[in-house]
Order: structure tokens, then C-alpha cells, then sequence
């Protein structure tokens, strides 16, 4: 069975390490003989000896992108990567293209790469991938500080300790919202090869809020429902299911001020129980709701329909068991703060990487530097290259430097332009807060005559000082000196 190219390519790398070796112990080796020994062709030692590594690693000679460019981009997308600012997908095409015209010296239009040559890039460094990067708002960032949430445990655990707090006396209530006649997609069995299926409803988009209260033992009580509208008809009433529960809770009841109350705010998402558990499911059998009543023949889901099917809809989704399991997955019930230390991971920037390479031996080809630390230390090998290594290192340090500048020059960029921007958004905040109409509809057009006839009229506010301070001053002397008849 003939060798692989990995072992072929093992037995190469040796002999090159051997012939390195002896040549700085200032001998003359054969590479024929070196190559017989290993059983490796000469051919192959003569290449890595220049340099040149395997066909599989060179790069193609149609790439759009030169192999100093190339790693350059790769190189700027790591250190994006590494301060949580990742580049889009879309970004990538962009630099590629910057830099190709920044390199091009003719006449002619600058190359630009193809459509799908992104995609191919990722292709060929497996150290990259696309990934989807969801909006997430500042507060929520800021609350993912895992020595937050472990200091939150703490006083949460403390509170219990010290009042004595059993598990049924802990209780979380929030509130979520629904559209009342918004289904979503579904599965279905059909014979018809169309590539689309729909299911016909009036979607009406009225947006209704509720306010849920689960136990940690698993009890839930009334829900709180606020619904759009002015009047309450009777209706709404008549057919309403009565929604079983462990009593009736009315909020600061005379019978319940006496209690102690204590009341410890959620500091994170991931430690609420209703948001982490019990809102997604309700939010799936009221969308089950409505497919199964449009499939009935219900043309309107409105807030009739709703208030008849919200009592199916709780039933389903405010389970003892699933309770119980929120609590748990929060880390509250029993107490396990790990659990979420370890979901907010994700939240957090990722450390830089650490160099996989082993430390560079005496006798080890030199590699391309690519931070500003190794091309310091490959300067220092220069200096003390001995002849028959000069050559090789003086390449891989003009290498190394051309793909920083290239790095560098588009971080240059980068900045320049949100320095730009941020100086137009400050231009634009300090710009005249004046009204020119109040309600109405307003063209463009209309607008910008309006403004131009107030600045014909008046002037900006600097103008008018201008002109009132000149006034003022004329004023002044016209009394000092008055006329005399």
C-alpha cells in the first residue's frame, strides 16, 4: 500500500530538519543522500529547503487575492474577532475588494473578487465560521457580568436564610404579550407539490398583555389581562371559563398588608423562570389556538375568541410539572447558580487565542510573523542569521510585515470612518430643535422653504445676537453724543 502524502510530507519535513541541522554545525550535507534516506524525492527536500510548502497548502495562481492579502484579511477579521465586534458576512466582499484596489497600479479598472468567493474563503480557513449575530439590548449585556449574577445568587440565598423562606413562599410573576389572532407556520400532510402553502385567517394584530404568577412549588394563580379598548362588555364575561385556581389573590388585599412581603427584583433573563420556561410554550398553544379555530371556520380571531380560548391555552402551558422544571432550570429550586454561569458564557467575549504551534526550535524553519511581537523576534533572528538562513528569514520577515501594513491600513480605515460618522451624528444633535408645524401632514418641500424663508427672514440665532448687539450699540452712542440743533 503506497505511503500517504501526510507521511511522505512527515519524512520530508525530518530530512529538511537534519540538512538545517548539519549545515549550521558547518558541514556540507548531500541532499540526494538525505533523500534516499528518507525516501523522499531530492526534488521535494529542494523545494521545502526554499520554502515552498506542499501543492495542497500553495495557493492557486487564478485567486483573485495574493497570498500577503489574503492572510491580511484574515488577520483583520481575527482582531475584529477578538474585541466583539465580528465582521459581516456581507463586509468581507467589501475588504476584499478594498484591498485589491488599493495594490492596483494600472490604468485599468481594479479586479474585484466574484459572488461567491466568501464562501470559498471560509472554505479554505476552517478557523472561521458564519454564524447569526442577534440584536441584544444594552441593560441585558450589561446584566450578563457573571459576577453579577453570582453576587445576585448570594443575596438571594441570604434572603432566604435570614426570613426563613420555604419554597411555596417564592413566587415570580411577569408579563408577556400576544397579537390576538397572529398564528405561526406549521407542518402539514398535502399531495400537492406547490412549493407554498397558506392558511387563510384576518390576522388581527391587537396586542394583548398578560400577567402571569407561578410558585415555586408549582401553583399558578389568575392571570392579569389587559386588553385594547374603552368599555367592557358583557360578552366578554358571559362565556368566560372559570379559571381554576389555589385561591383568589387581589393585590394588597387588607387581609394580606399584615404579611410580609418581600419582593427581590430578576436581574437577568436567564434567572426567570417565566421567560427561560413557561412563555415560549404559552406563546405556542395560543398560536395552536388560532390555526385550530381558523381550521374550524372562525374568520375572526378577536378578543371574543381569545378570552374563550385562553383558559385551554393556560391549561396546557401552566403545568406542575413544567413549573417546577422553570425553577430548576433557573438555578432557584434547588439552588444551583452553575446552571446560569454557565449559559451566560456565550455572552461574553472569547480569549484570545493561544498560538497551538510548539516553541520554534534552533534547527525549525522560520514561519511568516504575523502580530507586531513575532516580527520583533523574527528581526532579532535576522540579525544573527548565519548566511545559509539569511535568505529564508529575510522572506518570511518581509512577508509578515507586508500582511501587518495591509491589516493595519484597513483598521485605519475602519477608524476614520466611525470617526466620521460619530462627528456627523454629534453635527446633527446639536442642529435647531424650532418647530415648523404643529400636527398635520408636512412635505419635504414644504419644510425646507419654511426653514429657508425663516433664515431669509431672520437669520440664524448668531445673527440676530449679531444684529441685536449692533442695535444695542448704536443705541449707546447716539446717547453719549445727541444731537444738537
Amino acid at each position: 500500500m503506497p505511503d500517504s502524502n501526510e507521511e511522505i510530507d512527515e519524512r520530508v519535513a525530518n530530512a529538511v530538519r537534519d540538512i538545517l541541522a548539519e549545515r549550521e554545525a558547518g558541514e556540507r550535507p548531500v541532499i540526494a543522500e538525505k533523500a534516499r534516506e528518507y525516501r523522499v524525492s531530492k526534488f521535494r527536500v529542494q523545494r521545502r529547503l526554499k520554502g515552498i510548502g506542499p501543492r495542497i497548502s500553495r495557493k492557486p495562481k487564478n485567486y483573485k487575492l495574493s497570498e500577503i492579502q489574503e492572510q491580511a484579511l484574515l488577520q483583520y477579521i481575527l482582531s475584529l474577532d477578538e474585541i466583539g465586534q465580528s465582521i459581516r458576512y456581507d463586509h468581507v466582499n467589501k475588504v476584499a475588494n478594498e484591498m485589491l484596489k488599493e495594490d492596483h497600479t494600472e490604468n485599468s479598472t481594479a479586479p474585484v473578487v466574484g459572488e461567491h468567493w466568501v464562501k470559498r474563503f471560509l472554505n479554505r480557513h476552517p478557523e472561521l465560521h458564519k454564524a447569526k449575530q442577534k440584536p441584544l439590548e444594552l441593560e441585558r449585556k450589561l446584566a450578563h457580568d457573571p459576577d453579577l449574577i453570582s453576587n445576585w445568587f448570594e443575596r438571594f440565598r441570604a434572603l432566604r436564610e435570614a426570613y426563613g423562606v420555604f419554597d411555596d413562599d417564592i413566587w415570580n410573576f411577569d408579563e408577556t404579550g400576544f397579537r390576538i389572532g397572529v398564528g405561526k407556520s406549521q407542518w402539514i400532510v398535502t399531495s400537492s407539490h406547490a412549493k407554498r402553502h397558506y392558511l387563510v385567517s384576518d390576522n388581527n394584530r391587537e396586542y394583548v398583555t398578560a400577567i402571569e404568577a407561578v410558585s415555586a412549588t408549582g401553583i399558578v394563580i389568575k392571570p392579569m389581562l389587559i386588553l385594547p379598548g374603552k368599555v367592557h362588555l358583557e360578552r366578554f364575561y358571559r362565556d368566560l371559563k372559570r379559571m381554576k385556581c389555589l385561591w383568589d389573590c387581589q393585590i394588597l388585599d387588607t387581609q394580606m398588608t399584615s404579611l410580609p412581603l418581600r419582593i427581590f427584583n430578576i436581574l437577568n433573563a436567564k434567572v426567570d423562570p417565566l421567560d427561560v420556561v413557561l412563555f415560549q410554550p404559552y406563546k405556542h398553544w395560543h398560536a395552536q389556538a388560532v390555526n385550530q379555530a381558523t381550521r374550524t371556520g372562525c374568520s375572526k380571531f378577536d378578543k371574543l375568541e381569545f378570552l374563550t380560548a385562553i383558559y385551554g391555552i393556560r391549561q396546557s402551558t401552566f403545568k406542575n410539572s413544567s413549573i417546577r422544571s422553570s425553577f430548576r432550570e433557573c438555578g432557584l429550586i434547588p439552588y444551583n447558580p452553575q446552571l446560569v454561569l454557565e449559559k451566560v458564557k456565550e455572552y461574553q467575549p472569547p480569549p484570545p487565542p493561544r498560538p497551538s504551534t510548539p516553541p520554534e526550535t534552533e534547527f525549525q524553519p522560520p514561519t511568516t510573523p504575523l502580530t507586531p511581537q513575532a516580527l520583533k523576534k523574527q528581526a532579532i533572528r535576522l540579525e544573527n542569521a548565519t548566511p545559509s538562513r539569511y535568505k529564508l528569514i529575510a522572506q518570511k520577515f518581509i512577508k509578515g510585515a507586508q500582511i501587518q501594513v495591509n491589516t493595519a491600513t484597513q483598521i485605519k480605515k475602519d477608524l476614520a470612518a466611525s470617526t466620521a460618522a460619530e462627528k456627523e451624528r454629534r453635527e446633527r444633535r446639536i442642529q435647531s430643535q424650532r418647530q415648523l408645524q404643529k400636527g398635520g401632514v408636512l412635505l419635504a418641500s414644504q419644510a425646507r422653504n419654511m426653514v429657508t424663508q425663516r433664515v431669509e427672514e431672520g437669520g440664524t440665532q448668531l445673527q440676530r445676537a449679531l444684529w441685536r448687539e449692533e442695535d444695542l450699540r448704536k443705541e449707546l452712542e447716539d446717547e453719549r453724543h445727541p444731537l444738537r440743533c
